[in-house]
This record gives C-alpha cells, structure tokens and sequence, in this order.
C-alpha cells in the first residue's frame, strides 16, 4: 500500500511540475487538457499496478488549479514607465499689423486754392502705428474720386525703413484740374504681399487731399486820362512892361 501511495506522490509531484510549466501559456484550454491527460496517466498507472497486485483500483481526485489568464490588456497593464512626455508644440509667430495714422498736411490742407492745370505736391505726414516695417515695396495707391493726375501706385518710401512709431512724411505729385472747382483724391497703401490698408485705429479708413480750383485773378489796369500840362501864354501886363522896358 506504501508503494502505491509513493508512486501516487511521484505522479502527483509530476502533475505540479507540468501545472508550472504551462503557467505562462496565453490558453486556458490547452493548460485544462494537460490537466486531463496527467489524470489519465495517473489513473492508468494505478490501474495497472492494482492488476499486477490483484487489488482494487483506488480512487484519485485530482482538481486542475486556475490558470493565469492573460489578455492584450492585462499586457498593456503590466510595468509601465510611469514617465509622462509632454508634447511639445513649436510656437508660430503670428502675423504683423499694418495701420498708419495722419499727423499733418504737410503742404496744400483742405480747400487750398490753385490755378486751373497747375502741377502742385500733395506732403501728408503719417506715423506707423502697426507693427510692421515699412519700406519702399510699401506704395500709396489711388483709391477713389478725382485722380488729379494721380499715378495709380507710388512709393512709400525711397530706400528708407520706416519701423513702427517712426513719422514719415508721403508725397504724391498732382495736376489740378482746367475747371473751377472743388476736387477731392482719396489714397490708401498696399504691402509687397497685395494687402490694402489705411488710417485709423481700424486701419481702413483713406486718406484724402481736397482742393479748391479758381480763376486767376486779372491784373489790375491804369483806366485814367493822364492831364495835359497847359502851354504858358502871355498877358497883357507882361507884353505892356515888355514893351515899356528899354
């Protein structure tokens, strides 16, 4: 009886062994049929050997021990390094601001007079109150009203930089009409990339010269008669003391 009981230790040692051995396997049902075929052997083997001795077949109870079971996100749970990356997002300097603001007329303010056909230089003073640089890509442009011989894009600038709070002082030469009258042009400015803008905080509003065409004045003429200076002519006294003298 002592012999079985050894041999029954063996095979259930051998059981344990195989139990570890298909711990780590992914599958349920292969470690249950590893299980049932180590019963089976150990239930032949007893069988067998009551057969030799002529005794009964003893009965064996083997009950399988829970296998691990490992899924994808038990995987994904296991050590982690615990470091947290920080995306890092590269920063896009955004866009400069154009805006111009009118400080001054230079020459010709609002209503001044000029003669019919007279060329004449329109001087604005502005300030750059955006944030952009102005340079000569920058060009003033006639926007609307009477063009006054305009060209339709000028030069802001003649090579010089204008960066932002400095003054400059813009020029448009103009031809004043041949008819009497009151005329009004109306300016903006373009950057190198198409963009229009103006004055003003919004920066959309134009900028403007008004002028007033008259007559020239005539020359004042001399209408009067010049007075004749009267011939002197003797009198009587005179001839009679001519007369008498010796």
């Amino acid at each position: 009886m002592k012999k079985y009981m050894y041999i029954f230790l063996f095979l259930l040692s051998f059981m344990l062994v195989l139990s570890a051995c298909n711990k780590g396997n992914s599958s349920t049902e292969d470690a249950q049929a590893v299980y049932t075929q180590a019963a089976a052997t150990v239930a032949a083997q007893l069988t067998e050997m009551a057969d030799e001795k002529g005794t009964s077949t003893p009965t064996v109870t083997i009950t399988a021990s829970p296998t691990a079971k490992y899924t994808e996100e038990a995987s994904a749970t296991e050590t982690k390094d615990q470091t947290t990356a920080t995306e890092v997002h590269p920063t896009i300097p955004s866009k400069c601001s154009n805006i111009a603001d009118f400080v001054a007329d230079i020459t010709y303010p609002d209503g001044a007079q000029v003669l019919p056909g007279e060329s004449f230089t329109k001087i604005w003073q502005m300030i750059n109150n955006g944030t952009c640089t102005w340079n000569s890509d920058y060009l003033v442009i006639f926007i609307d009203g009477d063009d006054l011989g305009a060209p339709a894009e000028t030069p802001l600038t003649t090579g010089i930089e204008v960066p932002a709070g400095m003054l400059i002082n813009i020029s448009i030469d103009l031809i004043a009409p041949e008819t009497p009258g009151t005329y009004t042009a109306y300016f903006k400015f373009k950057t190198a990339d198409g963009d229009i803008f103006g004055i003003n905080s919004d920066g959309l509003t134009s900028f403007y010269v008004t002028i007033e065409v008259v007559e020239p004045t005539p020359e004042p003429t001399n209408t009067s008669v010049p007075t004749e200076t009267p011939t002197p002519t003797a009198t009587r006294e005179a001839v009679a003391t001519e007369a008498s003298s010796p």
